[in-house]
């Protein structure tokens, strides 16, 4: 059982709205986010501040002020004992298909890590053993979740789509985003 934990409680300083929330054409960015996981476990929606409805288990981090390792740990706190692995999936990686998922999820025979790679630079969604859980939930909240992945050797999926390194900080990657999503339907 692979879960994917959709980190979707950042403050969004630099976007100025919900990340989560954010419109194509008439879907959010959270509806494309759980589309590309078609195919998976129930997903874990980790949310802060702005909450809002969506297909899979909320839950709430109270502590989402303390950064995305916060929301990782909150995430993993609910993670079912039979999950095999996560998807870390951040919400703002929302051009990410279906295909890109299923070549990452495919990529993972146990190992640690497996992690989309394009032009030699690391992506997201990012597929870990769940048997990092523990040693995730140890990080202080403000330490990086890295702290504990550069400890492994990740298995890399190379992959021809950009998509795995788009991810929406500000209006204008977010404009970006959108005229990429037009154009791919």
């Amino acid at each position: 059982m692979i879960v994917p934990v959709i980190l979707a409680a950042g403050a969004s300083t630099r976007m100025g709205r919900p990340k989560a929330l954010l419109e194509f054409d008439g879907r959010r960015a959270i509806d494309l986010v759980l589309d590309a996981c078609t195919g998976l476990s129930t997903p874990i929606i980790v949310v802060g501040r702005d909450t809002f409805e969506a297909r899979g288990t909320m839950i709430s981090n109270p502590d989402w002020e303390s950064g995305q390792t916060s929301s990782l740990k909150a995430g993993l706190r609910a993670l079912p004992p039979e999950a095999k692995a996560f998807l870390l999936f951040p919400v703002d990686y929302a051009l990410v298909t279906p295909a890109d998922v299923r070549a990452i999820v495919d990529a993972w025979s146990g190992q640690p890590l497996v992690v989309p790679s394009r032009d030699m630079r690391r992506g997201h969604p990012l597929l870990a053993s769940a048997s990092l859980r523990d040693e995730l939930l140890t990080l202080r909240d403000t330490a990086s979740a890295r702290d504990v992945f550069h400890r492994y050797e990740p298995a890399y999926v190379t992959t021809v789509s950009p998509y795995v390194l788009m991810d929406m900080d500000t209006p204008e990657d977010y404009a970006r985003a959108l005229d990429i999503y037009r154009s791919r339907r």
